[in-house]
């Protein structure tokens, strides 16, 4: 079984932080995990900050004024009624440094936020906050954009994940997630690879094959490929289900969306490149960021921690009983 304990909930009073948090309950239930409700403050001076949140000199940590706590958690008294343990935070600073350095501290399984802030409803806030969480998070982050939680809230908090795999060495993480996910929710599982458009005029002026019988041929090899790409350990958690391949060939952020509507998809898995050091930017380039602006169900983007188990390793337990 994947080990989700701690969730990670940015907490903004916006209405995307409010539906990504009760996305972030529904995963509590069904881990069993705590949530850790985080707001961050913008940066004040160090008299601001000492007048409005004090720093109590038994917890170090601020204190946080009565009405304002109040405030802050009677947002979680429905879920607290539900059994599920929340925890609450206040820190000052920037808000994506702030969440990436309260995850490595508090060593955060997951992080669940929403992709808009109170100042962007209109505009997704990559290459802002939720663009840092995503490059720089020791975590899986996943995004909620319009998405609210539906079926039985005790329920699996996933019935259909699509994958989309591109074949890169760094995949195989976001992979293995996948299938554990899938594993533990007896979820059906689909693998999505988008084929870029080729010139399909160059192409027929310079071979006898013609372009539908090229794409059955490209397609065909690249389904192949794609259960190539389930390792031994996988096929173990998953010898109830054989995941469903699927190639298309376009534009791939489009394709992407398209793909997991027309699956119904509640959960879309996609991948960074590389480590905190290499490129640091989301699989597909630009690509990831858009399939998050407009994918019908949450994107959750693995980042295996370094020094953390990954490949056959992450999969150990992932077998369970659920049903």
């Amino acid at each position: 079984m994947i080990a989700i304990r701690r969730i990670l909930c940015p907490i903004d009073f916006s209405d995307f932080a409010d539906r990504a948090f009760r996305h972030a309950c529904r995963l509590a239930r069904w881990y069993g995990a705590e949530i850790h409700a985080l707001h961050v403050t913008p940066l004040m001076t160090e008299a601001a900050w000492a007048v409005s949140f004090p720093i109590d000199p038994h917890t170090h940590e601020p204190r946080v004024p009565a009405n304002f706590r109040r405030y802050l958690e009677s947002r979680f008294g429905d879920a607290r009624a539900e059994g599920i343990a929340i925890e609450t935070h206040v820190r000052e600073g920037g808000a994506a440094h702030e969440i990436v350095r309260y995850a490595e501290e508090a060593g955060i399984d997951l992080i669940v936020m929403g992709t808009h802030g109170r100042n962007g409803l209109r505009r997704l806030v990559l290459g802002s906050v939720a663009d840092t969480v995503l490059r720089r998070s020791p975590c899986p982050v996943l995004t909620v954009c319009r998405t609210e939680v539906s079926g039985d809230p005790a329920g699996p908090p996933f019935r259909r994940i699509v994958c989309a795999v591109d074949f890169e060495p760094s995949s195989e993480p976001t992979l293995m997630l996948a299938i554990s996910l899938a594993a533990e929710a007896a979820a059906h599982l689909t693998l999505l690879h988008v084929v870029e458009p080729f010139f399909q005029d160059v192409f027929a002026e310079r071979t006898h094959v013609s372009v539908e019988e090229y794409e059955r041929f490209l397609k065909a090899q690249l389904q192949a490929r794609l259960a190539q790409a389930i390792p031994a350990a996988g096929l173990e958690v998953l010898d109830w289900h054989r995941p469903h391949q699927e190639v298309r060939i376009g534009k791939p952020a489009v394709e992407i969306v398209r793909g997991a509507h027309e699956a119904r998809a509640d959960l879309l898995v996609m991948g960074l490149h590389g480590g905190r050091r290499a490129v640091d930017r989301l699989v597909f380039g630009s690509t990831a960021q858009e399939v998050i602006r407009r994918a019908d169900c949450p994107v959750l983007t693995p980042r295996m921690p370094l020094g953390k188990p990954t490949g056959h390793e992450a999969l150990a337990g992932a077998r369970t009983e659920r049903t």
